[in-house]
């Protein structure tokens, strides 16, 4: 199953809405729901910005097949590490091993601390000024 989102000729929202879990960081009243945003970025190389949350991992990781087509994924982007942002990430990770992994030193940090696995091979350390060239993008 898969529900991406079309947002350019090249770039879709491959997130989900959750209208179960009941609260956000088990503080804030969810009563509308909450979404998890991630995007898929098309080129001459392949990107996604960010994982979402475990609750939608399924149908994440489902959008993820369907828009690559049986090509490969060459880059994970980690905006930071907030479980909605990140909670996929590991089993993205595992299951396109020839991506590269890109995030501040400090989110990398956290990977290897939330996951127990690290991939320090798979590791781009980015700063404010890291250019990833996916051909048009």
């Amino acid at each position: 199953m898969h529900n991406e989102q079309k947002v350019t000729k090249s770039v879709y929202w491959i997130g989900s809405n959750d209208f179960i879990t009941p609260r956000f960081d088990n503080y804030i009243p969810l009563e509308r729901g909450i979404s998890y945003n991630s995007y898929f970025i098309d080129d001459e190389k392949t990107c996604i910005l960010d994982a979402v949350d475990n609750a939608a991992r399924d149908l994440f990781l489902g959008n993820v097949k369907e828009l690559l087509h049986d090509r490969s994924l060459d880059y994970i982007i980690v905006n930071h590490m907030e479980p909605d942002h990140s909670g996929s990430l590991l089993e993205l990770a595992k299951r396109y091993p020839e991506a590269k992994i890109c995030a501040t030193p400090a989110a990398l940090k956290m990977f290897e601390q939330y996951f127990h696995e690290p991939m320090a091979e798979r590791y781009i350390r980015t700063n404010e000024k890291l250019v990833i060239d996916l051909g048009h993008h």
